[in-house]
């Protein structure tokens, strides 16, 4: 894909950033904001904590600080978010990847990983794979969207950045098409950085008051033609499955977008 702007996104009260009109799959225009992750602080040192728990060689506690507090600040800038408005975000750390299909890398490397960071958090309930088939060769980085240069940078090194979860109710097609208007910088986050974003923060769609969205990986594609990836709150457990959707449009649907640099 090729951009066809770089000016800034128009953001609502909330941290959402509103569909471009150029956007011709379906978005909602304006959100009444029913589905809400945490309003809760992201806590760096809990987050490193939970890190530290599946990957042996995370940098130093500082060096990661300083790096995710100035890449939140460089997204904030970018986006034009103003001061007072929340940004729904993530730390995350990737190690560098240790195998070709990132479908596998997802099975060994970050399923366990996010198990075992829900756990830590949430010792009551549990993460589930809820796709029982192999995932083997089944999710490819789409070509231009970000998550294709996300993967081609941890192939050569670890990775350390933030996704943010600003791209709400909008259909999977629409995620990807909001990219063209997005700051260069950004990549749309696929299965690598939604999941990576779990182990650092596994209660993103922990909410007690109210019900949390979805998360797409859509920034990587399947065999099938109408169906994605996702991850979602089942109660208080959270769970990964394949959903099917008709590049249509759910209230309780979103997307990330990722930040990131090696280490």
């Amino acid at each position: 894909m090729s951009k066809v702007s770089n000016s800034p996104v128009s953001i609502d009260q909330m941290g959402r950033v509103r569909p471009s009109p150029n956007i011709k799959a379906l978005a909602h225009t304006t959100s009444r904001n029913y589905f809400r992750f945490p309003e809760e602080q992201v806590d760096l040192s809990e987050s490193y904590k939970l890190l530290l728990r599946s990957f042996p060689n995370v940098v130093k506690e500082e060096i990661f600080n300083e790096r995710i507090l100035a890449l939140y600040k460089k997204a904030r800038n970018l986006l034009k978010f103003p001061p007072t408005v929340p940004l729904v975000y993530a730390p995350i750390f990737m190690p560098r990847l240790q195998h070709d299909d990132i479908a596998v890398e997802l099975e060994n490397v970050y399923f366990p990983a996010i198990n075992a960071a829900y756990k830590a958090v949430f010792p009551d309930y549990d993460f589930t794979v809820e796709y029982k088939d192999s995932l083997g060769g089944k999710i490819q980085s789409i070509e231009g969207l970000g998550h294709d240069r996300l993967e081609e940078m941890a192939r050569k090194s670890d990775i350390i950045g933030i996704t943010m979860f600003v791209l709400r109710e909008y259909s999977v097609q629409a995620a990807r098409e909001q990219m063209l208007n997005m700051p260069t910088d950004f990549a749309l986050a696929g299965i690598l950085d939604v999941s990576a974003a779990l182990v650092s923060r596994p209660g993103l769609m922990f909410n007690t008051v109210q019900y949390a969205p979805m998360v797409w990986a859509s920034g990587c594609e399947t065999p099938w033609e109408h169906a994605n990836f996702h991850y979602e709150g089942y109660g208080y457990n959270l769970m990964f499955n394949r959903r099917v959707h008709h590049e249509l449009v759910a209230e309780y649907w979103s997307h990330g977008i990722s930040l990131f640099e090696g280490v």
